[in-house]
């Protein structure tokens, strides 16, 4: 516990106590709480009860908030956010990434290959729990710069499953050359995983009734399959097969 106390408070202090333009820092500035009170706190108390305590003492941000819709109100004080106030740049490699903008402006940032590694176990243990290592394995899920196909293309490869599909949708891109970059990536990492890794599918733009009748084709084969979505997305392969 201490060890990991440390970590935290060790990453508080690069990303939010050295950065004076932090929105972090300014809450808990209100808060009147300096970098020793916050590593006393964690030390003594753990990261949860601390963090628990700071939010009851206004250091939070709403979603409002954060996506910088509203002015963040804290003991008599206010100031408002952007979103581009919360990316720090990281040196580590990784993918240029961005979130739908679903009612808002796309936010971008980087995935790290680190942080794609740190699911890696996890997903090894429920793919045992749940036999699917020999199943058949397709995707449906967007193209960089949405992060969740390509990420878990990179964690399957990782495990050595080759995905035998990728289903895509389209995603939102903020201009013409971010749409190249994004496209010109995604041809090269499919061209590299199928050099050095276990085989990576050219996305392609299809309808739920096509991955149905990839399901049925692999059932025909003896085969089990596992298709890899978002929730939504699965919703409507089910309703598409039910129908």
């Amino acid at each position: 516990m201490r060890g990991a106390a440390r970590i935290s408070s060790k990453l508080a202090r690069a990303r939010i106590y050295a950065d004076p333009a932090s929105p972090y820092l300014r809450l808990l500035k209100i808060a009147g709480c300096e970098f020793s009170d916050l590593q006393a706190g964690v030390l003594a108390q753990g990261l949860e009860a601390t963090l628990t305590r700071l939010a009851g003492e206004g250091v939070y941000l709403t979603a409002d908030e954060f996506k910088g819709k509203k002015d963040v109100v804290r003991a008599g004080r206010a100031f408002r956010v952007s979103p581009g106030a919360f990316q720090h740049p990281s040196p580590l490699p990784g993918l240029m990434i961005q979130t739908s903008g679903t009612g808002d402006q796309p936010m971008r940032s980087t995935a790290s290959l680190g942080r794609l590694g740190f699911h890696v176990p996890a997903m090894a243990v429920f793919f045992a729990a749940h036999d699917l290592f020999g199943s058949s394995h397709a995707m449906h899920d967007a193209a960089l710069p949405a992060s969740g196909g390509t990420s878990n293309l990179l964690i399957y490869a990782r495990l050595g499953i080759a995905t035998e599909r990728w289903f895509t949708r389209p995603a939102p891109a903020k201009n013409p050359f971010g749409a190249a970059y994004h496209y010109l990536t995604t041809r090269l990492i499919v061209g590299l995983g199928n050099l050095y890794g276990p085989g990576f599918p050219r996305p392609e733009f299809r309808d739920p009734k096509d991955i149905v009748l990839w399901i049925e084709a692999q059932k025909a084969r003896g085969k089990n399959c596992c298709v890899t979505t978002p929730a939504s997305n699965a919703g409507r392969i089910a309703r598409t097969a039910l129908g």
